[in-house]
């Protein structure tokens, strides 16, 4: 028996595939952005609507096939067949959204799916219940079903390419996506209606059950009413993600201006401060007038702290912030760099005595007493000022601006100076090597020494300090301690760090690779300290290169720590590894670190070189070193010391317990690139002499290498 076919209805069911196919792959991006709940209700609504799409095609199709006899369908085989379909949509859709996919597992859930779309075929086919029953060429039935494998594999990598792509490629995969899976649907259907052979006098005994008229309207309104359901929820997501998109926005700019500000201050900090200058020089440049630059110092705020407390000095910053900013004029800006030193920007000035009256507001309220909880605070107070143009561009403004309020004199008025062209001589040094220091990166003129760290006795190295010198191609290697000051103010600060953390852990890299585990150190400038991504740039370079997270142990000053100890404890104990360097001065006192030393993850305390200095003069400098050490063992903690030069010291550290030392008596810094060589010829000759010999040769060996004295990175 053969059959006609209705070309209106065959063209309708392929275009019901297509909409719910596309309909259902738009659900895959929503699966992706959602977790939990949310991802699987839009699972199961996208399984919903392709299967049911699968399937109406597939039943529409058959209705447009005419055939002599009369027609129905069984209902519990036609629920099967719909089951059926969204089941293997339920394993599409699911693929389609993981974030990775090998060909194994495309493969096998293409024939899985692909068996899927066969069987719903089938079963539908099986629902007619035609006596005497369907047979099938069984060529034409194994190409049917690899035509729906073959499809399947294609759809599904297409639905995975719209759902992980889809910013770049969502309209076209999707739609790609969704005529191949309605040419695999269709295929499928229709080679398998070739395959079928039916008995020229077969009859339908499943006439009474569906009724084809019926069955159609209960189709065409079923899927139109999914495919409008889902067009609604899909466009309610799609703007609620808008608006998702626009609060992360909102919340976004609102951390980008926070660290803009100084947490302390907050008045704007020195990289918005820079910003604004170069757009006040292009402004000013256009409309022919002039602007200034000021930096103001605090010059005894640091003996406020140390006398007064740290909450003190915090409040005298506070106050005299608004001071600032309460006087200056609607058109100038205020900012703190972060070293005890306000910046101000003048702008909208024709010559530079409209500016005099302005900075003598300034500094009168800066010289009035501060009342801070009944403590009466004079500060000494002093400032320099350049112009633009007459003193040049950005650069020179700031250094010209600081060699002035270097020069300030007793007698001069009011605390400030305006450079002048006396000056100048004396700042070009300072603005050359600002200048050189630009070109220092892409020059290479960076480099890494690695100082050794030993045990008390000297006989086996425990770790590698890592200090950063500028070697100028003129001037010789410069300490960090030199030229980090001049990379804040010049904005350079977070390249040279991300070059610093960058060459540590490539180093580290290549020590592990020769087996060589050393603990490696680095000491943090105040500029890293307080930078916001430090954490996030760790982790990431440790991922980079398949480091443990605490491969490399941050080494922070108690002088910058103490600062703001509340802010950076937080911030400290979300570092993998980090050590405390405590100096002589602060200890002792109730403005000490040790008292955050449990909320810290510490590797180790060090100690810095004023208590090596003091240790063979000073028994009292002896006895605090003492204590200290007592206390980080009372933690379980290792204590180094800094800058050791002789054996008295060595001793002297000795009797203490100390664990470990570097300094001069050790050896002094090596270039990174001596380093491995030395390492591994260090390491063969440990295994060939165990003996006190080996830590002469060792020593000598480096002398010969390096002659460059140990300085600190910080």
């Amino acid at each position: 028996m053969t059959g006609s076919y209705d070309y209106r209805l065959v063209l309708l069911s392929i275009a019901i595939a297509f909409i719910s196919s596309l309909a259902a792959f738009m659900f895959t991006n929503r699966v992706a952005r959602n977790q939990g709940g949310s991802a699987k209700a839009w699972m199961a609504l996208g399984a919903v609507t392709m299967g049911s799409g699968i399937w109406a095609m597939h039943f529409i199709s058959m209705m447009a096939w005419s055939l002599p006899t009369p027609m129905g369908y069984m209902l519990d085989d036609t629920a099967l067949s719909w089951l059926i379909a969204v089941s293997v949509s339920w394993l599409a859709l699911d693929i389609a959204s993981r974030p990775g996919l090998n060909w194994q597992v495309l493969l096998a859930a293409g024939i899985v799916m692909g068996l899927g779309i066969s069987g719903m075929h089938y079963s539908g086919m099986h629902a007619m219940q035609m006596f005497p029953e369907i047979s099938y060429d069984r060529t034409m039935l194994a190409l049917s079903v690899g035509v729906a494998i073959i499809a399947s594999i294609l759809a599904l990598a297409f639905m995975f390419q719209a759902g992980n792509h889809a910013k770049k490629h969502s309209i076209g995969s999707q739609l790609f996506a969704a005529a191949v899976m309605t040419g695999g649907i269709a295929g499928t259907h229709f080679t398998g209606m070739a395959a079928a052979e039916i008995h020229p006098n077969a009859v339908c005994t499943s006439v009474s059950t569906l009724q084809p008229g019926l069955f159609s309207v209960i189709i065409a309104l079923g899927i139109c009413t999914l495919i409008l359901i889902a067009s609604i929820l899909a466009i309610i997501d799609s703007r609620n993600d808008d608006r998702a998109n626009w609060l992360l926005a909102d919340t976004q700019g609102k951390l980008s201006r926070m660290n803009m500000l100084d947490t302390l201050t907050q008045l704007p900090n020195h990289r918005y401060f820079q910003q604004h200058l170069s757009i006040g020089i292009r402004r000013t440049s256009r409309l022919g007038t002039a602007l200034a630059v000021a930096i103001i110092k605090l010059d005894n705020l640091k003996s406020v702290k140390q006398s007064l407390g740290q909450h003190i000095s915090d409040e005298v910053l506070r106050t005299a912030a608004k001071r600032i900013q309460d006087t200056i004029r609607g058109c100038d800006m205020a900012a703190y760099n972060g070293t005890e030193e306000f910046l101000v920007l003048f702008e909208d000035i024709q010559h530079e005595d409209d500016i005099l009256p302005v900075m003598e507001r300034i500094m009168q309220s800066l010289n009035a007493t501060f009342r801070i909880d009944r403590h009466d605070i004079t500060l000494d107070v002093r400032a320099g000022i350049s112009l633009y143009p007459k003193h040049g561009d950005a650069d020179r403004l700031l250094t010209y601006a600081e060699a002035a309020m270097h020069r300030v004199q007793a007698d001069d008025n009011h605390g400030f100076r305006l450079f002048d062209n006396r000056l100048e001589t004396s700042s070009f040094d300072l603005l050359e090597i600002q200048q050189a220091l630009r070109h220092a990166l892409t020059n290479q003129e960076m480099a890494l020494y690695f100082e050794p760290r030993m045990d008390i006795l000297g006989n086996t190295i425990t770790g590698l300090e890592i200090q950063v010198r500028w070697l100028h191609p003129t001037k010789g290697a410069i300490p960090a301690a030199t030229f980090a000051p001049m990379a804040e103010n010049l904005g350079l600060i977070e390249d040279i760090s991300d070059w610093i953390l960058e060459q540590s852990y490539r180093t580290i890299q290549q020590l592990h690779q020769q087996q060589i585990h050393l603990p490696m150190y680095l000491p943090l400038m105040p500029a890293q300290l307080r930078s916001s991504g430090l954490e996030q740039r760790i982790a990431a370079l440790a991922n980079q290169f398949s480091l443990p997270a605490d491969a490399l142990i941050l080494e922070v000053a108690e002088s910058a720590f103490m600062q703001q100890p509340e802010h950076y404890v937080d911030f400290l104990e979300r570092l993998p590894a980090v050590s405390l360097k405590i100096s002589l001065e602060n200890f002792g006192t109730r403005f000490s670190s040790l008292p955050y030393l449990q909320h810290l993850n510490l590797k180790l305390l060090k100690l810095d070189r004023s208590f090596t200095q003091e240790l063979i003069t000073n028994q009292k400098s002896r006895a605090i070193a003492g204590a200290i050490i007592e206390l980080a063992h009372a933690q379980n903690l290792k204590v180094a010391a800094e800058n050791v030069s002789n054996e008295d010291e060595r001793n002297a550290l000795l009797s203490l317990e100390c664990n470990e030392i570097q300094g001069f008596f050790c050896a002094n810094p090596i270039h990174q690139e001596q380093l491995l060589d030395l390492l591994i010829s260090t390491k063969l000759s440990s295994q060939k002499d165990k003996s006190n010999s080996r830590e002469s040769a060792w020593l000598s060996h480096h002398a010969t290498l390096s002659g460059v004295t140990s300085s600190p990175l910080v």
